[in-house]
C-alpha cells in the first residue's frame, strides 16, 4: 500500500514539473535579448559634434572623414588634422588655421589665419634672426610670431620694456643706422634734470634721433 502511495506522489510531482516548464520556457524566450537590438552607429555619429571651449565645431561629421596620422595619407586637397586625427579639406585665405599645412598652396598660416605667402627676406616674412631679413630690417615679434620688420626712422617712438609678456608677444626694431633712441629735447627742457631717472619709462617721449 505504501509503495503505491509513493508512486502516486512521484507521478504528481513529475506532472507538476512538466506543466510548470511548459509555461516558463515560452516566457523566458519571448522577451528581447539585450544583444539582439540593432544599434545604428552611423546615425549616432552623424549627430555627434565636438564641442570646443570657445564654441568651435568641426564642420564635417566624423563618419565623413578618414582617420589619419599624416597629411600624405589624406590625398590631394586635404590635410590631416593631427589634433582630431581625421582628414579635412585645405583652407583658403582668411580661414582659421594652426599650421601651414592647413592652408591651400600659396598660403601660409600666419597669426592664426591663412594668408598669402611672403617671399623670404621681404617685410612680413618669417625669420629666426636679423640675417633672414633684408637690409634696413630686423627680426621682431608680432602677435608672438617672428617676422621681418622695418627699422625705426627719425621721430619714431622707440621705447621697449625691460622684458615681460608684452615684450615677448610684440616687439619693435631698433632705430636705423645713424640714429639713437633717446628723450626728445623738448621733453628734457620741460622737466629738467628729473628726466634722468625716467629715461627708460617715459616711452611717449622717446624717439629715434640723429647721433
Amino acid at each position: 500500500m505504501k509503495h503505491h502511495a509513493w508512486l502516486l506522489v512521484a507521478l504528481l510531482l513529475w506532472a507538476f514539473q512538466k506543466t510548470s516548464l511548459a509555461y516558463m520556457w515560452p516566457l523566458v524566450f519571448s522577451g528581447p535579448h539585450p544583444d539582439s537590438q540593432d544599434v545604428d552607429l552611423d546615425e549616432d555619429l552623424e549627430e555627434y559634434t565636438i564641442n570646443h571651449p570657445r564654441s568651435t565645431q568641426l564642420g564635417n561629421r566624423l563618419n565623413d572623414t578618414m582617420p589619419c596620422q599624416r597629411d600624405k595619407s589624406c590625398g590631394k586637397g586635404f590635410f590631416c588634422d593631427l589634433h582630431y586625427g581625421n582628414c579635412r579639406p585645405h583652407k583658403s585665405a582668411g580661414e582659421p588655421c594652426r599650421r601651414d599645412g592647413h592652408c591651400e598652396r600659396g598660403f601660409d598660416c600666419r597669426f592664426g589665419t591663412c594668408q598669402t605667402s611672403v617671399a623670404v627676406g621681404a617685410l612680413g616674412a618669417r625669420c629666426r634672426s636679423d640675417k633672414d631679413c633684408s637690409p634696413g630690417q630686423c627680426c621682431a615679434k608680432q602677435h608672438g610670431e617672428s617676422i621681418c620688420k622695418a627699422k625705426l626712422q627719425v621721430g619714431a617712438k622707440c621705447y621697449v620694456p625691460e622684458g615681460g609678456v608684452d615684450y615677448v608677444i610684440d616687439t619693435i626694431c631698433p632705430c636705423d643706422s645713424g640714429l639713437i633712441c633717446k628723450l626728445t629735447r623738448h621733453h628734457r627742457r620741460a622737466h629738467g634734470r628729473d628726466t634722468t631717472s625716467r629715461f627708460w619709462t617715459d616711452h611717449n617721449h622717446m624717439r629715434c634721433q640723429p647721433l
